[in-house]
């Protein structure tokens, strides 16, 4: 769906951002934003069969109501680590893992559901004909009033949110009860990329980059967050890694040659 892909490029381009509550915050509007979009368009838009409609409700649209979710509870989440108390954000933290424990309890039934391949049952639950419960379409969209989403859709798209906030908050917990240590000057200056030119590196974390492998506080890292821990961890400065990603994509010659040779060859690698 063009709507999600477009989100998905608007989103990128907001993890840019260093400052984390400007960056949650400008990723919510952009949701919010395709959400109005998607609303738009699905309402004078008529579903060729039921699979469709199925996977409009039981995928597309729990794909935008998790990231709306996801990127509201991480933004209070940040507003809370940057103004509270350390005690007031851990507490915090601790009643959203109680509400998502009582969210799974009270939905375990339909979650199983959820899983299980049945056309009929499905239908039953992603439809609007069937279900006359899910009229949110013809209403105006807020996420906070529940009968604004289809029911069915808006547990499917808390349970994802709540999956992919459960790592964040566990490593935050984890953060405020054991705080690590900034690792001493002397420990990063033994670590250092030898052996393969800088170009070599650049491919190899810009690979891992696109497919979100590495991780920063409970989320993907973007490419410049990537290339600032290479830089600090091996002191490679990567330079622009997108404007390195543009001009290598845009050459005629083999574009990843360094990853290349690990997957073809074993013989060394000429720094040179």
């Amino acid at each position: 769906m063009q709507i999600q892909a477009e989100l998905e490029y608007k989103l990128e381009a907001a993890s840019r951002e260093p400052n984390p509550i400007k960056r949650f915050t400008g990723s919510l509007l952009i949701v919010e934003t395709s959400i109005k979009e998607l609303l738009t368009f699905i309402r004078s838009y008529t579903f060729e069969s039921s699979a469709e409609e199925v996977n409009y409700f039981k995928h597309v649209a729990p794909y935008f109501y998790c990231l709306y979710l996801y990127y509201r509870k991480l933004q209070d989440l940040e507003i809370l680590k940057r103004f509270g108390t350390t005690d007031n954000t851990k507490l915090a933290l601790q009643n959203e893992l109680a509400e998502m424990n009582k969210f799974t309890n009270d939905n375990k039934e339909f979650l199983a559901k959820y899983f299980q391949v049945s056309v009929e049952q499905d239908e039953q639950l992603f439809t609007r004909a069937n279900d006359p419960a899910n009229n949110w379409i013809l209403q105006r969209y807020d996420p906070v009033v529940e009968n604004n989403f289809s029911p069915a859709s808006k547990t499917v798209g808390t349970m994802l949110a709540a999956e992919k906030l459960r790592h964040c908050i566990d490593a935050e917990l984890k953060e405020l009860d054991q705080p690590t240590k900034d690792l001493e000057p002397t420990v990063l200056q033994k670590y250092s990329w030898a052996g393969a030119p800088k170009a070599a590196a650049w491919e190899l974390f810009n690979r891992l980059a696109e497919k979100k492998i590495i991780y920063y506080e409970g989320m993907p890292a973007d490419k410049k967050q990537v290339a600032e821990w290479v830089r600090l961890s091996l002191n490679v400065d990567l330079g622009n890694i997108y404007e390195v990603d543009r001009k290598n994509r845009s050459r005629k010659k083999e574009k990843l040659p360094f990853l290349k040779s690990l997957a073809e060859d074993s013989s060394p690698i000429d720094p040179t």
